[in-house]
C-alpha cells in the first residue's frame, strides 16, 4: 500500500515538472516570438535567429541578430517573465567581430548574384549591379553574408565584390561617378572600338570617373581598380543623373518599355534576367525612386486605387497586384501603361491585358488580380 502511494505521488511530482517546463518553454517561445515580430518581421531585410537550450538550471540563448536593442529587450523580458537571473548570452551580434575593419563591399562585376545560402546552387534571391556598395555581415567559406541598400539580404561570392577598409571606402565615396545609361555598354582597354574588352557594364551600373577625356571616349576606373574607357554617349555624371530623373508616367512606361523581351530569371534585378518585381523595381529606380525588391514588400506602399468599371480610376504607372495560383497572398506584379494594358515580366518582359478582346489577353491574370497602388 505505502509502495503504491510512494510511486503516485513520484508520478504527480515528474509530471509537475515536466508541465512547469513545458509552461516555461512555452513562454520562452512567446518572447522570443514577440520580439522577432517587432524587430524582425521580415527577414529578408532583418536578421533575428535566436533559440535556447536548458541544461540544468542553466538558461543559454544562442543565435544571432542584428540589433543590439533586440537582444538586450530579449534577455530583458526573459528575465522578467522567467524570473530568472542567471542567463548564459552566446548571442552574436551582427556585423561579426572579425569584420570589425572591414564594413562594406563593392559590387565589381556588370551584374553580381545574391543567394540564400553560401553556396552557387543555393537559391538565387537578387542582384548587385557594379558599383553598389553592400553592408558585410559575416562571411563562411568563400562567401559573404551582405545587405543591400534596399535591406535585402543575401550570401555573395568573395570573388564578386571588393572588400573595403575604411580607406578603400572613402576613396570611393568621394570620387565622382559615372553612371551607366545604355542598355549594354563594353569597357575597352584603349579608347577605340577596336581595342581588346575590359568588361561589359550595363544600364545601372557606376563606376569611378577620370579627368582624362579622349575625344568621345572618358577613362573610367572599376571598383576593383581595373581601368578602362567608355565612350561618352553610354554615361552620365551619376550626380547629374539623380537631379535628372523625373517620375512620371510617361518616363516609367518608357523605361519599361526599353526591356521588352529581357528574360525572365527567379531573382533577377538586372537585363541579364528580370523576376516581376526585379523588373518593377528597376523601373522605378531609373526613374529616382528606390522601392523595395519583393511584390509583397512593394503592395504596402503607395495609396490604393479603387479601379472603377473598365478600370477607369487607374492610371499610367500604377501597379498592379496579383495573387498567386494556389492561394490569396500576392504573386505577381505588373505595371499599368492604359487602355486595360500593362507590362510585366512572366517567361519574359511583355504586355499583357485585362481586355478580352486585346491580342495580350492573359485570363489567368485576369482571374488573379487583387488590387492596384499609386506611388506617385
Amino acid at each position: 500500500m505505502k509502495s503504491s502511494i510512494f510511486k503516485i505521488i513520484l508520478i504527480i511530482f515528474i509530471f509537475s515538472l515536466e508541465l512547469g517546463s513545458f509552461r516555461q518553454e512555452n513562454e520562452l517561445n512567446q518572447i522570443i516570438k514577440r520580439i522577432k515580430e517587432k524587430y524582425a518581421p521580415d527577414t529578408r531585410i532583418a536578421v533575428f535567429n535566436i533559440s535556447y537550450k536548458i541544461t540544468g538550471n542553466k538558461l543559454i540563448l544562442i543565435g544571432e541578430t542584428d540589433n543590439l536593442k533586440a537582444k538586450q529587450e530579449l534577455i530583458s523580458q526573459i528575465k522578467l517573465k522567467t524570473k530568472r537571473e542567471s542567463i548564459i548570452d552566446s548571442i552574436s551580434i551582427l556585423p561579426d567581430s572579425s569584420l570589425i575593419n572591414y564594413s562594406s563591399g563593392i559590387a565589381i562585376h556588370d551584374v553580381n548574384n545574391l543567394h540564400s545560402g553560401p553556396s552557387e546552387k543555393a537559391e538565387l534571391v537578387t542582384q548587385a549591379l557594379m558599383g553598389t556598395v553592400v553592408r558585410l555581415l559575416k562571411k563562411k567559406l568563400n562567401y559573404y553574408y551582405v545587405q543591400m541598400p534596399d535591406g535585402y539580404l543575401g550570401w555573395i561570392n568573395s570573388n564578386n565584390i571588393l572588400i573595403c577598409d575604411k580607406y578603400k571606402f572613402s576613396k570611393w565615396n568621394t570620387t565622382p561617378k559615372l553612371i551607366i545609361t545604355s542598355l549594354n555598354s563594353v569597357i575597352r582597354t584603349k579608347p577605340s572600338e577596336h581595342s581588346d574588352s575590359v568588361c561589359t557594364a550595363i544600364m545601372g551600373c557606376i563606376l569611378q570617373k577620370s579627368d582624362s577625356i579622349y575625344n568621345d571616349w572618358i577613362k573610367v576606373e572599376l571598383p576593383d581598380g581595373r581601368i578602362g574607357f567608355l565612350h561618352d554617349s553610354t554615361v552620365m555624371n551619376l550626380n547629374e543623373w539623380k537631379a535628372s530623373r523625373m517620375l512620371t508616367a510617361n518616363n516609367i512606361e518608357k523605361t519599361a518599355k526599353l526591356f521588352l523581351g529581357v528574360p525572365y530569371l527567379w531573382g533577377g534585378t538586372s537585363i541579364k534576367g528580370f523576376d516581376c518585381s526585379g523588373f518593377v523595381k528597376t523601373v522605378y529606380f531609373l526613374n529616382g525612386k528606390d522601392i523595395p525588391r519583393d511584390s509583397d514588400q512593394q503592395a504596402r506602399l503607395g495609396k490604393k486605387i479603387k479601379c472603377g468599371k473598365n478600370f477607369k480610376n487607374l492610371k499610367k504607372g500604377d501597379l498592379l497586384f496579383f495573387k498567386k495560383n494556389n492561394g490569396e497572398k500576392i504573386g505577381h506584379v505588373a505595371i499599368y501603361i492604359g487602355n486595360w494594358i500593362f507590362i510585366h515580366c512572366d517567361k519574359y518582359v511583355r504586355f499583357g491585358s485585362f481586355d478580352p478582346k486585346s491580342e495580350y489577353f492573359d485570363k489567368n491574370l485576369a482571374k488573379r488580380f487583387l488590387f492596384a497602388k499609386r506611388l506617385f
